[in-house]
């Protein structure tokens, strides 16, 4: 019933080239994600850019009502 009325997307990791380095809070060019998630520039937060775009084209067709970062940084 639940899988009915509920969209499921599940995002495994975004910041892969850069944690395979010991860099788990910040991308290869050395910027940190987590400040940069409010207005992510295309070039230096690709992730982030093309990640955020994902997320609003879901939410036209349905909004998202939660999001969840399973982090062990924090």
């Amino acid at each position: 019933m639940l899988k009915r009325n509920i969209n499921f997307y599940f995002i495994p990791m975004a910041n892969i080239d850069s944690v395979k380095y010991g860099n788990s809070l910040t991308n290869l060019s050395g910027s940190n994600l987590y400040d940069s998630w409010r207005n992510p520039h295309k070039i230096y937060h690709a992730e982030l850019f093309h990640l955020k775009n994902f997320m609003n084209e879901i939410n036209k067709d349905s909004p998202i009502s939660h999001v969840f970062n399973f982090t062990s940084e924090y």
